[in-house]
This record gives C-alpha cells, sequence and structure tokens, in this order.
C-alpha cells in the first residue's frame, strides 16, 4: 500500500490541471449543444447549475465581494455595512460578521495561484480578461 503525503503540492497541481482540461471541455460540448457563446457569464452558469461550485461558495464570495463597497456607502459603519448585506444575501447577520472577521482564511480557501496552472500563463489570464472570451 502506498503512502500519501498529505497536501502534496505536486499531486494538487496535476489534479487542477486535469479539473481544468476536464471542464473546459464539457463546458464547450454543453454551451455547443445549447448554440450558446463561450462567454465567462455562460461558463459561470454552467459551474453553477452543475454544482462544480456550490452555493456557500458563492455566497461567501459575494459578502468578500460586496462588504468593502457597503462599508464605503455606510460611512464605515461595520453594523450597518453587515446589515444591508444580510438584505441582500442569503447570509444571517452572523455568518457575515464570521465571513469578514477572519476574512483572510475564506479568501484563501477561493484564491488561485498561477502556479498551480502550469498550461496557463498570467499573460493569457490578462488577454481572457480583455477580450472577454473564454479559451
Amino acid at each position: 500500500m502506498r503512502t500519501k503525503v498529505k497536501n502534496d503540492h505536486s499531486l494538487q497541481r496535476n489534479t487542477n490541471t486535469d479539473f481544468v482540461r476536464v471542464v473546459t471541455k464539457k463546458f464547450k460540448l454543453w454551451a455547443d449543444a445549447r448554440d450558446l457563446e463561450h462567454t465567462p457569464e455562460n461558463f459561470a452558469r454552467y459551474m453553477l447549475i452543475h454544482l462544480i461550485i456550490d452555493f456557500r461558495t458563492v455566497n461567501r464570495y459575494m459578502v468578500l465581494e460586496l462588504y468593502p463597497e457597503q462599508l464605503y456607502r455606510c460611512d464605515g459603519s461595520k453594523s450597518k455595512a453587515v446589515l444591508n448585506l444580510e438584505d441582500m444575501l442569503p447570509y444571517q447577520e452572523r455568518m457575515i460578521w464570521n465571513l469578514i472577521s477572519d476574512q483572510k482564511r475564506f479568501r484563501a480557501s477561493l484564491d488561485i495561484e498561477f502556479e498551480d496552472f502550469p498550461d496557463i500563463s498570467k499573460n493569457e489570464c490578462l488577454v481572457f480578461a480583455v477580450n472577454n472570451e473564454l479559451f
């Protein structure tokens, strides 16, 4: 029996690369079958519809994305910003407080390093962003 070292970076890198390859192939087939363009918006929809990204990840991401804007709109009042987010998102006040007070932990789970995708360069990602194209 082979013993795996937990958190083996090379295994994760290979898994990430395989995931990108498989999910983009399946997305293209899905989009083509529906006569949809290969856009970032349709890719995000595909990821959500097929539960590749679950609702908790979406909600956490949106809390962390919207919080700075709400904080600004509420003149720096954290309490008001959190209450606004509670009205906008399907999270209760306590969960929002937990997310914003431990942003580093939750952001780390969302951030992916370019090094984890050896076949994708930073320039390719910039070109993608500028051209608003998908793969």
